[in-house]
């Protein structure tokens, strides 16, 4: 028997900072669409579609890319055949959808009209998580490392108005997580999860400037993400061996 999946749409309501112990839970369950047909398996990134009200949704272990309508809360159309879908990024001025395929070391792109596949722009394999500069509309996505079986990953830069990759940057390490650009100016923060350390770095340079935090600090990297303030980035991470967490931002 097909196992059936279902989405949990959930409505962020404003979180007052507030001490009663009879405030109202600031989550609310709005609808559960069922997913017919898909095995067990993580849904890994989303993309909206605030004007269009569609929400793509990658199915990595499926293969398939689900578009789902936000106005009727229903499945509205299955992208088949994506090898490992990872990130997703949706140009709505070019009406196109940049799926990252980490087994098919493949940026796709995509037709949002028709979800019919244009170009495909090539990278390593376990090509994963990407950062998008709108200022430039140069898509970084991290790929190859590990599963390439070698010891560094690639950062590589993808000029999506014209779909095609400008270059790769070589980053030291074989496991790098995720990259953060820096809203307020040039910089790049890398996940660089092999080193257990941030990276730091020019987005038009070519190599590290830095990493954060030194190795005597043994901490062992989450995440890194650009904050509400737009000259802020933050950083999490775990003390290795120690329960508990800090977030810190700079």
């Amino acid at each position: 028997m097909k196992q059936v999946q279902t989405f949990v749409l959930i409505a962020l309501a404003f979180l007052a900072v507030r001490t009663s112990a009879q405030d109202a839970a600031p989550l609310k369950l709005v609808a559960t669409i069922p997913l017919p047909g898909l095995h067990d398996g993580d849904f890994d990134h989303f993309a909206p579609d605030i004007e269009g009200h569609r929400l793509f949704l990658t199915g990595e272990e499926n293969e398939k890319v689900l578009v789902l309508d936000t106005a009727t809360n229903k499945l509205i159309h299955t992208i088949e055949d994506v090898k490992a879908p990872h990130a997703i990024l949706f140009r709505k001025d070019l009406k196109k959808m940049f799926i990252v395929a980490g087994d098919a070391s493949a940026v796709q792109v995509y037709d949002t009209d028709n979800y019919k596949m244009g170009t495909e722009i090539k990278v390593a394999i376990d090509a994963d998580s990407i950062a998008y500069d709108p200022a430039t509309h140069y898509m970084y996505v991290v790929n190859g490392g590990r599963e390439a079986h070698t010891p560094y990953s690639l950062i590589s830069v993808i000029d999506t108005d014209n779909a095609k990759k400008l270059r790769d940057i070589k980053i030291n390490t074989n496991h790098v997580e995720a990259v953060v650009l820096e809203r307020s100016g040039p910089r790049m923060f890398l996940n660089l999860t092999g080193l257990s350390a941030v990276g730091v770095m020019d987005r038009k340079g070519a190599a590290l400037k830095a990493t954060w935090p030194p190795a005597w600090m043994h901490v062992f990297t989450w995440q890194v993400w650009p904050s509400p303030w737009q000259a802020h980035s933050c950083l999490e991470w775990f003390r290795r061996g120690r329960r508990g967490r800090a977030v810190l931002c700079r």
